[in-house]
């Protein structure tokens, strides 16, 4: 082709030809882009809203008592017992009150930070109030959603539990929660659910024996010497005559205990040792006549350096016996032990007792809801005998959920 006297390869032409269709078909498709937000890119925008990234999970975390609201629950049902004690406090506490709409409770406006004294004067009429209960959480919260940790922010948390429940804490007091929460960019938005958890708590109280239920003596038999002729072994110990023993049981322990894995306990049930019937991360059972404790231990030391303990095997006798036999069937128990080359006797007596007080280390009270308790006394005891006690337990707060030992204090 000729073109103001020169040549243009017909190529050329075409090349030209195609980049320009490309270059319009591009403007085309950015053409609204531009109109709408010019030379920038849409998602470098300010303006532009990008979706929030939400996230449900859990966490553990402590809170702070900050107070309770200013008013208490009284079930209807105790209704007749307030109104009877009520006009003689009601001054004191400056108190009104109206039925809820559900006709559950009668709610009591109190005060602000009186809800716990008005809770803990009704609470020796034995009328139990109820309350809600303000917590702050800590400003970052961790938690996780599935096996991914997280954390996020909760600036200004304080938080009302829903739900009436006693209100046994105080402010100030810190408590660790199970909670759920909510999660918009990294900002808690919500905790759909929270759950106080009880925590671990020493006391030391003092209580009353209202009863001694039965004693136990005890004779630990090593483990070399498990496999005894029980029926033999009752024979001579009822040949004693001891005083008022209603049973006699033997508790055989043909097992060692270690500290162990999963896939140390199948390491070892691979060995197939005839010698051991049953293996699991923390046991290992063997036959009743197996004795040598070198031999087991050997035989697993390439699979677990964990210490192979060896517990007794136990006779328990259990009497009816006053104090004033105790003496005498622990004497005979003792020669018997020795002849047998058991261990010598211990006894224990079983007993309820009225606990009276209960405190920590620091002087603070806990409450017990069931002060009757039952248990081992390593001690001759008598009924109506006062005893210092040593106990270790669950708690909410000031209030007992439950006892995990107790024994007499030394």
């Amino acid at each position: 082709m000729n073109i103001l006297g020169k040549e243009i390869d017909k190529s050329i032409i075409l090349r030209v030809f195609a980049v320009t269709v490309l270059i319009l078909f591009v403007l085309e498709l950015i053409l609204p882009y531009i109109v709408q937000y010019g030379f920038k890119l849409p998602f470098t925008d300010s303006n532009v809203p990008i979706a929030p990234i939400t996230i449900e999970g859990t966490g553990t975390v402590n809170l702070t008592v900050v107070g309770y609201e200013p008013a208490l629950f009284l079930p209807v049902e105790k209704y007749p017992e307030f109104k009877a004690i009520s006009n003689q406090l009601a001054n004191a506490w400056d108190i009104e009150y109206t039925v809820a709409g559900d006709d559950k409770y009668y709610v009591i406006s109190v005060k602000p930070g009186s809800v716990n004294r008005v809770y803990d004067e009704l609470k020796q009429h034995n009328i139990t109030l109820l309350a809600h209960m303000l917590v702050k959480f800590p400003d970052t919260i961790a938690f996780t959603v599935g096996d991914v940790d997280y954390t996020a922010d909760f600036p200004n948390g304080q938080y009302n539990i829903g739900g009436e429940a006693e209100p046994i804490y105080q402010k100030g007091d810190v408590l660790t929660a199970s909670v759920g929460v909510g999660v918009i960019d990294l900002n808690v938005v919500s905790i759909p659910y929270l759950r106080i958890l009880p925590a671990n708590v020493a006391l030391s109280g003092t209580g009353t024996v209202q009863r001694v239920l039965y004693r136990k003596y005890f004779m630990n038999v090593s483990w070399e010497s498990r496999s005894l002729d029980f029926e033999k072994v009752k024979g001579e110990l009822a040949a004693l005559n001891l005083s008022n023993v209603t049973n006699i049981t033997y508790e055989m322990k043909s097992y060692a205990l270690y500290n162990g894995t999963p896939q140390m306990a199948a390491g070892i049930k691979a060995l197939g040792l005839p010698f051991i019937d049953y293996a699991d991360q923390s046991t290992l059972s063997v036959p009743t006549s197996f004795t040598a404790r070198d031999v087991l231990t050997h035989a697993i030391a390439n699979i677990t350096a964990s210490q192979l303990d060896f517990p007794d095997s136990r006779i328990a006798l259990i009497a009816k016996d006053g104090p004033e036999s105790a003496p005498a069937n622990l004497q005979k128990l003792e020669s018997y032990a020795a002849a047998m080359g058991a261990k010598p006797p211990v006894a224990k007596t079983i007993a309820l007792v009225n606990l009276s007080s209960a405190t920590d280390e620091t002087g603070n009270a806990f409450s017990y809801d069931q002060p009757l308790l039952f248990f081992e006394m390593g001690t001759n005891v008598q009924e109506n005998d006062s005893v210092n006690l040593t106990m270790e337990g669950l708690a909410t707060g000031t209030k007992i959920i439950s006892f995990t030992k107790i024994d007499l204090a030394n």
